[in-house]
């Protein structure tokens, strides 16, 4: 099947409210229930009571969970065999911290599991976690590439701390003590009381914290989530440590690669193409979409395609891009890259016009987005915000991190500083049967006329 570049009609919408520094859902801006560190206690992580609507956490539902602020607090049932951790998309990465959360039992099981995790980095495969399950056991646990190591686990008997019955709050604290790179202490507290500690000289890098839940039949609502440093604190990660691997597929545009001159070129009504050292997309229209990517019927593509049709999930992508012309706000539009994206062709059934995948977008005036486009064609706005790092009217280097199955964490940088990152619980590689794949999108709002040049194009796995 020869693959070629998506047009959509309908853009993605930049809205000027959210990148302008309003809210929306899921922003990568701190909403008023959700607190960064403060001058009155400058320890403090994030604070947030849960009980506001315009928080910052995942709010999803299918057949098997459902997440939402209700009974005044984050609620979160589960139906299905599966085990949630969930975070805020504004929390940041951290070593050294201590994570606690009250959790009020609606409804428990005997595979109820509850608790927090501290960690976990940006493929959401491994952190360190502690929970407590209602019949008044407990675990310390370490997961590395999706594979789970309990570190320390309760006795034969349960502990009196944990209280584990309908109608009781229990009151769950895990302490990561120390410095990325150094000996980890892992502490649990349940209703104050420590019940557990363990050290691990194999650290974790730095990571996300949050929430964890799991077990069929189990209905908790969240309150009073705090996350505080501890001392060694630092977020930057130890020796330089990154969640990918070594490139995989790499195009500068120039023609002496595997995949030069590879992309699609074609000009049409509504988009220019050029390739010559550089891949520009001039997008002519108000209100529409381009998205590209290598075109696998070109036999020197056929190498880059192999790779791409291997990259469905976890993959960090980085490109240089330029604008060049068109107007440098909200109004022009966005332009960056595309992650789980459904590059659709004419032999594949209808609609056309619907794309569905993750968009990061920046706008000339450094505001930025990331976009989610379901199966359907719907439009959700899962963080934004503006990015101080972004260079008007310069090159500015994107990277776009996309990892996990079920929940996917989502990291979108801008010249080497991360701007926003958050967790979405649908994972769009189970809304279709087509292979999802990366790509560059630009994309108009109420003007058009943008034009980008894009350069040295990276996939890691």
């Amino acid at each position: 099947m020869k693959r070629r570049m998506v047009l959509g009609c309908c853009a993605l919408v930049f809205l000027s409210a959210a990148c302008g520094g309003g809210g929306s859902k899921n922003a990568a801006s701190t909403s008023s229930s959700s607190q960064s560190a403060t001058s009155a206690d400058d320890s403090i992580l994030l604070r947030d009571d849960l009980s506001k609507k315009n928080h910052d956490w995942s709010d999803e539902e299918d057949q098997d969970v459902s997440v939402h602020i209700a009974q005044g607090g984050y609620q979160v049932k589960i139906t299905g065999d599966t085990v949630l951790n969930l975070e805020a998309s504004d929390a940041p990465k951290g070593d050294s911290v201590s994570v606690e959360a009250d959790a009020t039992l609606n409804a428990t099981t005997v595979d109820t599991q509850l608790g927090v995790f501290c960690r976990r980095n940006d493929k959401g495969d491994t952190l360190y976690s502690a929970s407590i399950s209602a019949d008044g056991f407990w675990g310390i646990f370490k997961r590395v590439s999706g594979k789970s190591t309990a570190l320390k686990t309760a006795p034969a008997d349960p502990d009196p701390a944990i209280k584990g019955s309908k109608g009781d709050h229990d009151l769950v604290r895990l302490d990561c003590e120390g410095a990325a790179g150094d000996p980890v202490t892992l502490s649990l507290s349940v209703n104050g009381k420590e019940i557990a500690s363990t050290t691990d000289a194999e650290p974790l890098d730095v990571g996300t914290f949050g929430i964890r839940i799991g077990g069929a039949g189990t209905d908790v609502t969240w309150h009073d989530f705090v996350a505080k440093k501890l001392q060694g604190y630092s977020d930057q990660p130890a020796g330089g440590a990154s969640s990918f691997g070594a490139v995989t597929f790499k195009d500068d545009f120039s023609g002496s690669s595997d995949v030069g001159n590879a992309w699609n070129t074609p000009d049409t009504e509504n988009v220019t193409y050029t390739e010559n050292g550089e891949y520009r997309m001039l997008v002519k229209p108000a209100s529409f979409v381009a998205l590209s990517e290598p075109d696998c019927s070109v036999k020197v593509a056929k190498k880059a395609c192999d790779a791409l049709d291997k990259m469905a999930q976890d993959v960090s992508v980085e490109v240089d891009a330029t604008q060049k012309g068109g107007g440098f706000t909200t109004a022009a539009g966005g332009y960056g890259i595309a992650c789980r994206a459904q590059m659709r062709t004419v032999e594949d059934p209808p609609p056309f016009g619907v794309l569905s995948g993750y968009a990061f977008l920046v706008a000339g005036d450094g505001s930025f987005l990331i976009d989610r486009v379901d199966s359907t064609g719907k439009q959700t706005a899962l963080a934004s915000g503006r990015a101080g790092s972004f260079i008007p009217g310069g090159t500015n280097h994107l990277r776009a991190d996309c990892s996990g199955s079920g929940t996917v964490q989502l990291a979108f940088f801008v010249n080497d500083e991360e701007v926003g990152h958050t967790a979405d619980l649908l994972d769009l590689n189970g809304t279709t049967t087509f292979t999802p794949h990366v790509g560059l999108v630009v994309a108009t709002n109420s003007e058009g006329g943008l034009d980008v040049s894009f350069d040295n194009f990276t996939v890691r796995e």
